[in-house]
């Protein structure tokens, strides 16, 4: 909303509007702060002229009973959630979903180290009266930050930081995305039987193959979505859990396992993200993870956002790779910071298909594809 104290009919800029009527609030910065016109909200229908009265508690300009031109209502949450409130109830704007996984603690450290500030913000308010536009501004209470509000935070302070297309070469510290993500329990870690490790199967913007393994603890899956004990602990299970946990310890500065060059270990992690709870040929559960003991699910078109320990290029003369890993290319292995999903018939649980897989056929999900050799 933009108020015109003059009535002057609307613009096809707000700004160039307020400028017009000499608007006594200020610089165009300050007004931007508590109007700013947002192209994304929907417009209500209102009259082109209204009268009302505005007040800035704590401001010094007192109240002042104006007839102004209505364009849009909006709060100037700084906490990024857009309202419409003219004449009607507040319809929030955010972007809908629900977070399958998020490390708090992973957060405040990525917001320490660069510089973020997620502290609570002041919450403003604004308020239309029943005959005209009459708004109220207040910095009443502060309101911390949503988990979105942080996630967008982050995002805008180091998306320079966070590769996306991977066309950029290794290493890279961050990397987000959305895609199918596969979930499995991983006990060899530092979070021992409460570990959880997730694959992300992706390609590059050049057709280059991508897989992200990264590896967290199931006390950050809120709502209880997975359980350790939906992953039987049963079938194969790698000899290298050890130099995977010196890896996570260490945060990929150290390595004095048999596996001791970044191409061996990172591939290591990679046959546990496909391999791992396998029991007799990969072909037996082609098509079928949930065949294989610690798996949990998958989320389909889950946004992720992770940061990286090593990220490799595999030279492709000194691999002869075969099956679940044959045609790995690039390789990171770090950390999730977050997975949100837009809905929860976005996630699979495995769980759900072993108990209705006690029949003398096995199920077979139509979008888990079989692999060629």
């Amino acid at each position: 909303m933009v108020v015109c104290p003059s009535g002057e009919p609307s613009r096809p800029s707000c700004q160039t509007r307020a400028r017009s009527c000499g608007d006594p609030r200020g610089t165009p910065g300050n007004r931007r702060t508590a109007y700013r016109a947002s192209s994304g909200l929907r417009r209500r229908s209102a009259p082109e002229h209204a009268v009302g009265t505005i007040s800035f508690p704590g401001s010094g300009l007192g109240s002042k009973q104006w007839r102004c031109c209505v364009h849009q209502v909006m709060s100037a949450s700084t906490l990024g959630s857009r309202t419409i409130a003219a004449g009607g109830p507040a319809v929030r704007r955010d972007n809908v979903g629900s977070y399958l996984y998020w490390s708090e603690r992973r957060v405040a450290e990525i917001a320490s180290d660069n510089g973020i500030d997620l502290a609570a913000q002041l919450s403003w308010t604004l308020k239309a009266a029943p005959q005209g536009v009459g708004a109220e501004v207040g910095n009443r209470e502060r309101t911390d930050l949503t988990r979105l509000g942080k996630a967008r935070k982050i995002e805008s302070a180091i998306s320079g930081q966070a590769v996306s297309t991977f066309e950029t070469p290794p290493p890279a510290r961050f990397a987000r995305g959305v895609g199918q993500v596969h979930l499995a329990r991983f006990i060899g870690g530092p979070e021992r039987d409460k570990g959880a490790l997730f694959h992300i199967p992706t390609t590059s913007s050049r057709g280059q193959r991508v897989d992200l393994v990264l590896f967290g603890s199931m006390d950050n899956i809120p709502g209880r979505i997975f359980q350790p004990s939906d992953g039987p602990e049963d079938g194969w299970y790698s000899s290298a859990w050890y130099a995977i946990a010196e890896l996570l310890e260490s945060r990929g500065s150290e390595n004095t396992s048999l596996w001791n060059d970044p191409e061996s270990l990172s591939l290591e992690a990679l046959k546990i993200a496909v391999r791992q709870g396998s029991t007799g040929s990969e072909a037996h559960h082609e098509g079928e993870p949930w065949t294989r003991g610690y798996t949990l699910g998958h989320a389909d078109a889950c946004e992720w956002f992770a940061q990286i320990y090593t990220d490799v290029v595999l030279t492709e003369s000194r691999w002869h790779l075969r099956g679940s890993v044959g045609g790995a290319q690039r390789i990171l292995v770090g950390a999730p910071v977050w997975l949100r999903t837009a809905s929860a018939e976005a996630v699979t649980r495995y769980e759900e298909l072993r108990r209705r897989a006690d029949r003398p056929w096995r199920l077979r999900l139509p979008f888990l594809r079989r692999q060629r050799h």
